[in-house]
C-alpha cells in the first residue's frame, strides 16, 4: 500500500519510479523482485505483483543496494535515488557474524553515492538507529514507528528529498 501511494504521489509530480524488492537465502540464491519498471504504468498487473508479496527468507541488503545501483546507471535521468524500505537489520542463514552484511551493506551504499545515486533507508524497526547510522550516515534514514504510519510518511519523504 506505502508503495503504491509513493508511487501515485511521484507520478503526479512528473517523475518516473520503479519499484523493485529482494529476498535472499544465502549468498547463492539473492532474489531481486521486479514489480514495476520505470516506463510501466502503475496497472492492475503491478498492483496483482505487489499484492502477491509476502516476507520471506533473509535480508542481504548490499547485493540488493548494488543491483539497484546498476539499474539505476543505465536511466538517462538528471536526478536518481534509491529508496529501500526495510523492517530490520541485514542478515542471513550463512553469515554468523553480525556486522558483516552491515559493513557490505555500507560499502554498497558508499559506492552507489559516489557513481551519483544515493541512497535513502526507510526503516520500520523501532532499533534501528545504530546499524542504520552505520550503513547509511546520519542524515540518510528515517525510523519510522510502525508500518502504519508508512502511507503517509513516504509521500512526505518523498517531497522532502525531491525538493
Amino acid at each position: 500500500e506505502a508503495s503504491v501511494l509513493l508511487a501515485e504521489a511521484i507520478a503526479q509530480g512528473g517523475d518516473r519510479i520503479a519499484i523493485h524488492g529482494f529476498n535472499s537465502n544465502g549468498r547463492h540464491e539473492v532474489n531481486y523482485l521486479r514489480f514495476k519498471e520505470f516506463d510501466a504504468p502503475l496497472d492492475d498487473t503491478v498492483l496483482g505483483r505487489l499484492a502477491a508479496v509476502d516476507g520471506a527468507l533473509s535480508t542481504r541488503m548490499g547485493a540488493a543496494i548494488r543491483h539497484a545501483s546498476h539499474l539505476m546507471r543505465q536511466c538517462h535521468t538528471a536526478q536518481r535515488l534509491v529508496l529501500l524500505l526495510t523492517d530490520g537489520e541485514p542478515h542471513d542463514i550463512d553469515v554468523f557474524h553480525p556486522g558483516l552484511l552491515a559493513a557490505d551493506a555500507a560499502r554498497a551504499v558508499g559506492r552507489s553515492t559516489a557513481e551519483g545515486t544515493p541512497v535513502f533507508c526507510v526503516s520500520v524497526d523501532p532499533a534501528a538507529d545504530g546499524y542504520l547510522r552505520k550503513i547509511f550516515g546520519p542524515h540518510h534514514y528515517l525510523v519510522i514507528d510502525s508500518v502504519a504510519q508508512l502511507p503517509q510518511r513516504l509521500p512526505e519523504l518523498y517531497l522532502r528529498l525531491a525538493g
